[in-house]
């Protein structure tokens, strides 16, 4: 069979198409093949007019010139390379193009509003839902609204900062509690080791002087906030002691009796109690002259109050 197609080959050289002619060299079409049919080209590669079909023309879309400058740029051949190229950046932000926000440069407060609005900022400080601490107006709640909204916090970083400081607040205010608590207790505790089995008549005797001055119950307390309770309750003591306060010496709805209104009894009464009262003594023998004097001259008050048309007597050095 191949010896035929030898001879053939030799038959067609000699009617003057020679074998290595430049029909051969051309890529003339073989027999039977359309006219039109482009030439296969050099060593196998596509001929001129392939080549110029395979190029995309991107003018026949129309584009304006910042996407023509872009396809340059990118040196995109065709419209499946932008696809593959928006494929690309998926992959490599991870979320589609609508959820990615672009960070203004600089501090543009307009550009910066779309960001927060974006990330979840309400869209006024009045929006936000704060948590409120039982017991609170909310007043300071509508303050720090306005802080988070001027921030840019969103509503979830709003809750948690407001949950946070509320916690923080009452951890501050139960350890201030207890620390008052625990300093109030010690007072006391030394206070009543320092009068001793007198505790509970001094004590009466401060509730007393209180009274006579018109203190309400919480101003009391407030005075013993302030000073701490022993030296709050040592003021007052003081106080009513110069001024004849005892707890005997006072009825429900009546006025304090004072030196012009006891009688000889009560006086004598209150001279034997004094004299096993040491806190009197300490200030019957004070060094401090003018304690002395004042615990002498009541002394004196009472011994002539308890022996009518006896003379009273100055209270002595």
């Amino acid at each position: 069979m191949w010896y035929r197609s030898f001879q053939f080959t030799r038959v067609m050289d000699a009617a003057g198409s020679p074998a290595g002619g430049a029909a051969a060299d051309a890529g003339a079409a073989p027999a039977g093949a359309p006219a039109s049919a482009a030439p296969a080209g050099v060593n196998g590669q596509p001929g001129a007019a392939q080549a110029d079909a395979s190029v995309f023309k991107w003018e026949s879309l129309g584009l304006d010139a910042e996407a023509s400058a872009l396809v340059a740029e990118r040196q995109w051949k065709h419209p499946s390379d932008t696809i593959k190229s928006y494929r690309n950046l998926e992959k490599l932000t991870g979320v589609p193009a609508d959820q990615i926000i672009k960070l203004p440069k600089g501090d543009d407060p307009k550009a910066w509003n779309e960001v927060y609005t974006r990330l979840g900022r309400p869209a006024t400080a009045a929006e936000y839902k704060l948590p409120i601490p039982e017991g609170q107006d909310g007043a300071f709640a509508k303050t720090a609204a306005d802080w988070f909204h001027e921030a840019g916090v969103t509503q979830a970083g709003a809750t948690r900062l407001a949950t946070k400081w509320n916690e923080f607040q009452a951890a501050q205010q139960k350890q201030q509690t207890e620390q008052v608590a625990a300093r109030d207790t010690e007072q006391v505790n030394a206070l009543k080791s320092e009068w001793g089995a007198n505790y509970d008549r001094l004590a009466g005797q401060v509730d007393k002087a209180a009274e006579t001055f018109g203190m309400k119950p919480e101003q009391l307390a407030a005075l013993k906030q302030v000073m701490g309770p022993k030296e709050a309750m040592q003021f007052l003591q003081k106080i009513g002691s110069k001024l004849g306060v005892e707890d005997n010496q006072f009825h429900d709805g009546a006025a304090p009796q004072g030196f012009n209104n006891m009688s000889p009894e009560q006086a004598q009464a209150e001279i034997q109690r004094l004299q096993h009262d040491k806190l009197f003594a300490q200030e019957f023998n004070s060094k401090d002259p003018r304690v002395k004097s004042e615990a002498r001259q009541r002394m004196a008050r009472l011994s002539v109050i308890a022996a009518p048309g006896s003379r009273e007597f100055a209270g002595r050095g």
